[in-house]
């Protein structure tokens, strides 16, 4: 919950690494990685690629050197992930390292250059504090390394969908990390206040069901579908991601105001618990969200009781429908209250 990537704290989630330093296996990775990325991406112009599920952008420079955004556009750079041009040394901020079964993982130092979003260099345990990412332990020449990396992605034993996913999640904690101000601190302090420190255990991996993922999938279904609905009408919606790293699902800027949105894939008691509960929190934690109306969004039709229920929240109830092909309908109440034309 709260947008959070990586299932534990100490980067127990990844193997020791080695930094390789053999050249042309150095290329061959980048490149599967670029074709990963390439794969499902829309292109924009002659080097300029959109990830529209995972909101990413990025332009392939010459010599595999990648630079990536959060917007179409592409303006406003998160974080360059290049091919070394010295193989095997910490100088370069990229590289490719390698578990002991062979795996490869993109990498990159904690370190983000200047730029006019971030005028002053975001290195080391700064980057760590304000991206939230656990570094992983990485072997240069038979020594630890010296610097602090991080997992952009892993490269085998995963799907292209996978990599991308990784990757997108990277760039947004480095965007993030870029847009920090004097009121980050202050909010990852409200969010201890309010729920405790992060828990840590002693297991190092953890299995993800598969009806898990299959939710998720149908979780981006539905967000983008709605999202096209909406842009067909000249209607904005937006994923707010706050700088403490966790994000709402939505919201939408109809023409009689924003609404905040949380959606989800189930209608079980456990669903609309988490779903006012998210209503509840977010503007607590979200200044600029307090005044929007808050809808939560449902797969079918509810009960009436639970919609009156919910309404005696404050929490408006709407409904959508999803298909076996994927196919996602809104309901005609919901749409009107969108500001679409029916």
């Amino acid at each position: 919950m709260f947008g959070k990537t990586q299932g534990r704290g100490d980067g127990a989630r990844w193997p020791p690494l080695t930094l390789s330093a053999d050249e042309h296996f150095i290329r061959d990775a980048f490149h599967a990685w670029r074709d990963a990325l390439v794969q499902e991406a829309e292109q924009l112009g002659t080097r300029r690629y959109w990830l529209s599920r995972q909101g990413i952008a990025f332009v392939e420079r010459p010599d595999l050197n990648l630079s990536f955004a959060t917007t179409p556009e592409g303006q406003d750079n998160a974080v360059h992930v290049n091919v070394p041009q010295t193989a095997g040394s910490e100088n370069p901020l990229s590289g490719i390292g390698t578990a002991e079964d062979g795996t490869r993982y993109v990498l990159r130092q904690a370190w983000l250059q200047p730029n006019e979003m971030s005028p002053e260099a975001i290195r080391d345990e700064v980057f760590s504090e304000r991206t939230g990412l656990a570094p992983v332990q990485v072997t240069v020449a038979d020594r630890p390394s010296r610097r602090i990396w991080h997992v952009v992605a892993r490269l085998d034993d995963v799907s292209a969908e996978e990599i991308r996913d990784e990757t997108a999640s990277f760039v947004g904690r480095c965007w993030s990390a870029r847009l920090w101000d004097r009121d980050a601190s202050g909010d990852r302090d409200r969010l201890a206040e309010l729920f405790g420190a992060d828990e840590r255990g002693g297991q190092s991996g953890y299995a993800i069901p598969a009806h898990e993922r299959l939710l998720r999938r149908r979780h981006g279904d539905v967000w983008l579908a709605l999202n096209a609905v909406l842009a067909r009408e000249g209607i904005r919606m937006s994923k707010p991601r706050h700088l403490a790293g966790y994000e709402v699902d939505a919201v939408i800027h109809a023409p009689s105001g924003p609404l905040l949105v949380e959606l989800k894939t189930g209608t079980s008691a456990a669903d609309i618990y988490a779903g006012i509960g998210q209503l509840a929190l977010y503007p607590q934690l979200l200044s600029r969200l307090r005044e929007m109306p808050r809808i939560l969004l449902l797969p079918g039709s509810p009960r009436s009781a639970l919609v009156a229920a919910v309404g005696n929240c404050g929490v408006e109830l709407h409904s959508y429908g999803y298909a076996s092909e994927g196919d996602v309908t809104f309901s005609a109440a919901f749409l009107k209250r969108c500001g679409c034309t029916i």
